[in-house]
């Protein structure tokens, strides 16, 4: 898989996640949870277009893109403000 469908699928992810906190559709907190799904969809899509034959590498790589574009910080500060 190229390196241009990480960075297809991170600023998708970006530019979702901006647009969802902007508008209010969702409750931030559920960002990194819209990032996930985001991810995994992105994956399989590039699996079904045969851009990447390993399904597993291509969720893998998808997900950790997403994942990054979101910001793995936030998802762990609202993992710890759970917490206490």
């Amino acid at each position: 898989m190229e390196l241009t469908v990480s960075g297809i699928v991170a600023f998708v992810t970006l530019i979702l996640g901006q647009v969802t906190k902007k508008l209010g559709l969702v409750n931030k907190k559920y960002i990194p949870i819209q990032s996930v799904v985001i991810g995994l969809l992105s994956g399989l899509i590039v699996w079904l277009v045969e851009l990447e034959p390993n399904i597993m590498s291509a969720m893998l790589t998808c997900l950790i893109s997403s994942l990054a574009a979101s910001g793995l910080y936030d998802t762990a500060e609202i993992g710890m403000k759970k917490g206490k």
